[in-house]
This record gives structure tokens, sequence and C-alpha cells, in this order.
């Protein structure tokens, strides 16, 4: 979980919807920027791209699951076993 401080760190709930696709479920958005025009504001950009997206979910591994990441920054995420991190580079979609 992100460490939020007073002032700096601003809390925006944000819900979306996964789509099925067979036993696929997917989430495939090219424009998204959730807080748009809040927070800080878009600092003179087209859009704010100054966040962190922080999401918490639960599913059940049965193995052979795979989870894929697709966006612009690095992706951090932990489970009950351990802490994996990867960094994806710049491969917008």
């Amino acid at each position: 979980m992100v460490p939020r401080r007073s002032g700096v760190n601003q809390p925006f709930p944000f819900t979306f919807k996964l789509a099925k696709n067979g036993a696929v479920f997917t989430y495939d958005n090219g424009q998204f920027f959730p807080i748009d025009n809040m927070g800080f504001g878009n600092e003179g950009n087209p859009h704010n791209y100054h966040f962190t997206f922080e999401l918490h979910t639960e599913f059940l591994y049965k193995g052979g699951e795979t989870f894929t990441f697709t966006g612009d920054d690095d992706l951090w995420t932990s489970s009950t076993e351990s802490w994996r991190s990867t960094s994806v580079g710049r491969t917008l979609r």
C-alpha cells in the first residue's frame, strides 16, 4: 500500500468493470487518465499524468494462470506469498 501523507497524497476512489471474454477478464483503455482535472490539476498538460493507481483484488490461483499488464510505467504486485516487481518500460496501448 502506498503511504499517504497529508497535503501530498490525495485519494480518489475509482471503480471500473472488467469485461469477460471466455475465461479471461480484461480492462483495456488507451485513454486511462482517471484523475484529469482533479487533485493538483493537470499542471498545464492535456491530462493529469501524475498519479499512482492502487488496486486491491482477490482471485484464486489454481496454477498456470497469468496476469498481464500493459502500460507506460512500472508495476508492483504483492501476494500473501511474495513481492514481485517489473519495469515495463514504455509500452503504451
